[in-house]
């Protein structure tokens, strides 16, 4: 097992501890989904074969994710803390999440043209979003998630897609200009 999965699976046990003492809410949910990323992200790796700095990604994102749901802040989930005017922790995260899954997407589909590359990542990343928005509702649906409803639910489409797009955007790019700076 890779470093990057004992440092999540470290991390979702420390939860696991944190969560109860301080009374969060959904330990229970965000505990065992980190186990099941960094099964995920071993799992892509045994199969595709995922390079060190996009293994790290994927962790640090579902390392956000832990946090996000786990930490208690003002007495509620970090990921409802305000951050600056209407943008919360749960936008940042979301925007992030998407723009890594984006990247990481782009890095997997090394043998599909740039364009379509391009345009595939940002479809991945975006779907992975619309699958977390799915398990939002779910939970929300069940449980009293204080996950925002329909204006949230908008809101994490929004900022998923501008994610995915950014780093479609700059990964297409940069690609682009390596590809045409002179060899020495």
């Amino acid at each position: 097992m890779h470093r990057a999965s004992w440092v999540l699976g470290g991390a979702a046990a420390a939860a696991a501890i944190y969560g109860p003492t301080v009374d969060s809410a959904f330990t229970w949910f965000y505990v065992p989904l980190s186990v099941v990323y960094a099964g995920l992200i071993e799992w892509l790796d045994r199969r595709l074969g995922l390079r060190e700095r996009v293994r790290w990604s994927l962790t640090v994102a579902a390392l956000g994710n832990l946090a996000a749901g786990v930490l208690v802040v003002g007495g509620d989930q970090f990921y409802v803390y305000p951050l600056f005017g209407p943008v919360w922790v749960d936008d940042v995260q979301h925007f992030t999440a998407a723009a890594i899954a984006s990247w990481a997407a782009w890095d997997l589909l090394r043998a599909l043209p740039e364009r379509s590359r391009a345009f595939v990542a940002v479809l991945t990343a975006t779907g992975l979003g619309a699958l977390i928005e799915v398990g939002e509702f779910i939970g929300w649906s069940l449980f009293d998630t204080n996950v925002g409803g329909y204006t949230d639910t908008m809101m994490d489409f929004v900022v998923n897609l501008a994610g995915a797009t950014l780093a479609g955007v700059v990964s297409f790019v940069r690609s682009s200009a390596e590809r045409e700076r002179p060899t020495a």
